[in-house]
């Protein structure tokens, strides 16, 4: 069993969760609130001995043992074996087969664990983003309504596991809203979709950028450690369009029950005078806490949502207006989410004066 906690420390995406408590604590730092997150007993486990016992080294000093009722779970298709010595609980302890592959042993999990533990333990939210249980020495599978836990650790006293299913922010997509300041008649600010517009100088158009933000992002990709992040850099670069810094709006978890404006909370917004863009920070943690909770409306994601207006600038009458945008995350110039950018067009257009219903040929005046 040394080789199969081992073995498990080892992978990034894992549907199991070993744990080898001694009536300790489980945390999910990354819980979403309105999932169930339930942690099934697979395993009991005990120390090898007095000595590891002692030095309380979970890793070294543990065996995993099964009741005599479950003995006959462990049958010929599984990636174990039970042998034929007792631990000190009077249980039989079980072996992993030589040659069992890690996906045979996760496929077994998967299929089996509520044979070991029907109900499960439930982990219990909190205001903080967390979910908690204590539970007793063992070996366990944990699962989420949104997926599975995906990050392991082994303690032997406490256990914390940050759910993975949320561990990556979605690119900005960055959409007109609005003609001259006018939504289009029928259409609402969550459904509009303007991403081409024809527009005149001087007229006033109203952006939008959606992205979805995550709580925790991975140190590095491919890795298994864990960032929290602490804010997210939002950076506007226009091009013949004038964004007015008044109009900044910005919400977060967009469109769902639990929406709110947090725009007086966003700091160091500001235009640049030289390139016109708009860059404000939205800070995403309170002390140690994070402000905002993912919830099962966006599949664990937390929507945020930002508006403003922009002016077209008389430069617009000879090249379009685009903007560029770009997120950053924990305020690191590397991890950003992406780049959208939305074009305002300006046409050429040509008159035909009229009485009202008679051309009037040869006809002048000042436009």
């Amino acid at each position: 069993m040394k080789k199969i906690l081992a073995l498990v420390l080892a992978l990034a995406m894992v549907a199991l969760v070993g744990l080898a408590l001694a009536d300790g604590t489980l945390t999910i730092s990354n819980a979403t609130a309105g999932q169930t997150y339930t942690a099934y007993k697979v395993f009991n486990a005990v120390y090898a001995s007095s000595t590891a016992e002692a030095a309380g080294s979970p890793i070294n000093g543990v065996i995993y043992t099964v009741p005599e009722a479950k003995e006959s779970l462990i049958d010929d298709d599984a990636p174990f074996t039970l042998s034929t010595a007792l631990a000190e609980n009077g249980e039989r302890i079980v072996d992993k087969k030589s040659g069992a592959t890690d996906d045979q042993i996760f496929a077994w999990m998967e299929s089996n664990y509520a044979s070991f533990d029907a109900n499960g333990t439930t982990l219990t939210y909190d205001d903080a983003g967390t979910a908690s249980a204590s539970l007793p020495f063992g070996y366990y599978y944990i699962t989420s309504s949104l997926g599975t836990v995906v990050s392991i650790d082994t303690l032997n006293n406490a256990v914390s596991v940050v759910d993975k299913n949320t561990s990556t922010p979605e690119t900005p997509d960055k959409d007109i809203i609005a003609e001259d300041s006018v939504i289009a008649e029928g259409q609402d600010q969550t459904s509009v979709d303007l991403d081409t517009n024809a527009a005149s100088v001087d007229t006033v158009e109203t952006f939008q950028v959606d992205f979805n933000a995550v709580n925790w992002v991975k140190a590095t990709e491919g890795e298994t450690a864990f960032t929290k992040v602490t804010q997210y850099n939002f950076i506007d670069t226009p091009t013949n369009l004038a964004i007015d810094a008044d109009t900044v709006h910005v919400y977060v978890n967009w469109g769902e029950t639990t929406q709110e404006e947090i725009t007086s909370t966003i700091t160091g917004k500001e235009i640049n005078t030289s390139t016109g863009a708009l860059t404000f920070t939205i800070p995403w943690v309170d002390g140690d806490d994070f402000r905002y909770a993912a919830t099962t409306e966006n599949a664990g994601l937390i929507p945020v949502h930002v508006t403003y207006n922009a002016t077209v600038l008389a430069s617009a009458a000879v090249a379009t207006a685009p903007n560029t945008v770009e997120v950053l995350y924990n305020n690191n110039p590397s991890n950003s989410l992406g780049t959208s950018t939305t074009t305002t067009y300006t046409y050429k257009f040509k008159l035909l004066k009229t009485d009202g219903s008679n051309a009037l040929l040869g006809a002048e005046f000042e436009l």
